[in-house]
């Protein structure tokens, strides 16, 4: 027990009793004698102080242990104290400066002395000893946290976050605390740019003509510019909610999911139907960002709305437009191959090509020329497919077909889906199965011939625009026209005839009473010339050739009238055999004016008559020959060259030349330049010629040097 009570003794209480012990055994030891009792307690004193003796010597070794690891701490503490980068100081009562840290000295930007005992208020910035004041009073009630601006030496002032809290009795009886000041400079910076970022963000949000919405991961908007609002509006929940959440017609539940999965999405043109007055009708272009948050999760998503109505309007319009431009390029293109039909179809041929090519332009099944006349409609031509039976000169009760409203109007009447359209109870429509109708008025020498329609048995799939109207209004006009020269080609063909036949006639009978006047004429030269005078011989010799020169004129006009009126059909003429043989009809000519006639051997083979065609060459060569130069005799030069489209023959001389004056003149007929004393001839020749190469569909012209060379050139058609 006495053991275990010294062993809870401290040091000085074991130094004590050991004294005490050390001071009795001494008096043991001086008395004599010392009996066993005696000796015995001597010496479990003398153990008892060597156990205290070595627990002494333990806890002078703990305390030794103890003080080092105390001086360790203390520096470890000062260490930290020294050396924070925060700033320490200690306040005591009167809010001055008992101690500071280097970080804190740097701060300030002073030493130490000049900053012991010195009022913290010293080193705040002026705006900011109000708030320090408050701070302090704060920090008597158990600690304070506040931001203010210290004020250094020869150093602008700069934000700190000082914190303070009262330090404990260890520090001595008066009140104290420790003020850690941490430099914010930093972080103000960041923030400052974090503001700066932000408003710069929230402008460009704000002021992006684009529509923009920021969604959750739920698809709830918490974010939206103010185009969007003008967009779709501000929501039921505003000002609460992010804005109004995107249509249901752009399918954003399937888009949201694909952006939270990383995905960016660029969503096509989509129609947004209006949604009340407010909300009209939209056109939007939409992207989907995702944006990315820590930990590759992905809060939230950016909704880009492009209001593209203005522009998709424009595009249907355009659209709308580019295939009205379309139709009427197929219109004009339908015309253009209806009005290009050959010439040599006969009318019959011709109109009912053109209903055939009608009809497949117009997608419908039947075309028709119908005649009216007295009530009456008759079906003059028609295209159709075999199984609409459709016979030409069917006769049709005129209150039965659509054609009495098209005379009626005058105008072109166009009905797609005639079961839908004030018509439907029409004859047309329940008696012959009329669904579609395009039929417009034909007019023929300023009055109404009848119609012509385009109709099948059911609605038409496209529709008609007034390019349609326009394409009949311009088609009923092709086939009056047609129509017209058709009855102006009978007309001529019976006025022809009865030309031709006044000519046979004319030339009979004109030529007889020639031919009298000639011969008696010769018969009183040959009987009384020698009893006649100079003069009157001079008079019968002028009367002969009057007669011999109008006989001629006459043969001329019947040759000319005849040219083109010849039904012989037509056929390939080498063009080097016509030369020959009018070559050959002019060998006395040529041989008697001693001229030479050159032809090139590459002439080209056309299409025409032979026999005109040697009349053509046979005056341009006799002309040549008949208007040689008298210095010089005649050099004729027959030569063409070729293109893929025509073939240019010139014949050449180099005799007296043409005027340029007259280079239109000479082919007109009658048209003579010299007096027929000096070159006889009647003036209808070149203008025979204009006639046959007008009557192969070619030109002529001529080029001349007067006294020099002439040069003929005739343009034929190549159809090799």
């Amino acid at each position: 027990m006495r053991k275990a009570d010294t062993s809870r003794k401290t040091k000085a209480q074991i130094e004590l009793e050991l004294s005490a012990v050390e001071a009795e055994l001494q008096v043991l030891r001086d008395r004599e004698p010392i009996d066993s009792t005696v000796q015995e307690k001597m010496t479990e004193t003398l153990h008892s102080l060597q156990v205290h003796q070595e627990e002494l010597k333990a806890q002078n070794e703990q305390l030794r242990l103890t003080q080092a690891s105390l001086e360790q701490t203390s520096q470890k503490y000062h260490d930290l104290f020294e050396n924070s980068p925060a700033g320490y100081f200690i306040i005591d009562t009167n809010f001055s400066v008992q101690e500071v840290n280097v970080a804190g000295m740097e701060m300030l930007g002073r030493t130490k002395g000049r900053i012991i005992s010195k009022p913290f208020l010293l080193f705040v910035e002026g705006s900011s000893r109000r708030t320090l004041d408050d701070h302090f009073l704060q920090v008597r009630n158990g600690g304070a946290r506040t931001e203010l601006w210290l004020l250094p030496e020869q150093r602008p002032p700069f934000p700190v976050i000082l914190q303070s809290v009262p330090l404990g009795s260890s520090w001595g009886e008066s009140w104290r605390c420790l003020t850690t000041a941490l430099d914010i400079t930093d972080r103000k910076a960041a923030e400052q740019a974090l503001r700066e970022s932000e408003a710069r963000f929230r402008a460009i949000f704000e002021q992006n003509p684009m529509a923009v919405q920021i969604v959750d991961a739920e698809g709830t908007p918490r974010m939206s510019n103010r185009a969007w609002t003008r967009l779709w509006g501000r929501g039921l929940a505003y000002p609460f909610s992010g804005g109004a959440s995107i249509p249901k017609a752009l399918g954003m539940d399937t888009h949201l999911g694909q952006a939270l999965d990383g995905q960016s999405i660029d969503v096509p043109a989509v129609h947004v139907p209006a949604q009340g007055r407010d909300t009209p009708e939209r056109w939007v272009h939409a992207h989907i960002y995702p944006i990315q948050g820590g930990g590759n999760i992905i809060p939230e998503v950016v909704v880009v709305h492009e209001d593209i109505t203005d522009r998709k309007r424009i595009e249907i319009d355009l659209k709308e437009h580019t295939e009205r431009l379309q139709r009427q390029y197929n219109n004009l293109r339908a015309l253009s191959e209806i009005a290009a039909l050959p010439s040599a179809f006969g009318a019959a041929q011709q109109l009912t090509a053109a209903l055939d090519l009608g009809r497949r332009h117009l997608c419908l099944t039947v075309g028709q020329i119908t005649r009216i006349e007295e009530g009456i409609s008759t079906i003059e031509h028609h295209s159709a497919p075999p199984e609409a039976k459709i016979v030409d000169g069917t006769r049709i009760d005129l209150s039965e077909m659509l054609c009495s409203l098209v005379i009626e109007t005058g105008n072109v009447l166009a009905l797609p889906d005639l079961h839908r359209s004030p018509y439907a109870n029409h004859p047309a429509h329940h008696r012959h199965g009329v669904e579609s109708y395009l039929g417009a008025p034909i007019r023929q020498r300023g009055r109404y011939y009848g119609t012509i329609a385009f109709y099948s048995s059911q609605p038409s799939p496209r529709g008609f625009d007034e390019g349609d109207i326009e394409f009949m209004r311009l088609l009923a006009r092709l086939v009056g026209s047609v129509l017209e020269q058709d009855e102006n080609r009978r007309d001529l063909a019976q006025s022809n005839a009865e030309l031709e036949q006044f000519a046979y006639v004319a030339s009979h009978d004109l030529r007889q009473p020639l031919r009298q006047v000639s011969s008696y004429v010769s018969l009183l030269q040959r009987r009384y010339g020698d009893h006649l005078d100079d003069t009157a011989r001079e008079f019968i010799a002028f009367a002969h050739d009057g007669a011999v020169r109008m006989d001629h004129l006459i043969v001329d006009l019947l040759e000319y009238s005849r040219i083109g009126r010849n039904t012989k059909p037509v056929d390939a003429v080498d063009l080097s055999l016509a030369v020959a043989q009018a070559t050959a009809n002019l060998s006395a000519a040529l041989i008697e004016a001693e001229g030479i006639i050159e032809v090139a051997p590459d002439l080209p083979t056309v299409r025409g008559d032979f026999t005109d065609l040697v009349r053509l060459f046979q005056n341009l060569i006799g002309n040549a020959i008949k208007y040689r130069a008298p210095d010089r005799p005649p050099i004729i030069k027959v030569s063409s060259i070729s293109t893929a489209t025509e073939h240019h023959i010139s014949v050449s001389d180099n005799g007296i030349g043409i005027e340029p004056d007259y280079f239109e003149t000479i082919f007109r007929i009658f048209q003579r330049l010299h007096t027929p004393d000096k070159y006889e001839g009647t003036g209808i020749g070149l203008a025979i010629c204009k006639k046959v190469v007008e009557q192969h569909q070619g030109r002529i012209w001529v080029e001349s040097i007067p006294n020099q060379a002439t040069t003929f050139t005739i343009s034929l058609p190549n159809r090799s």
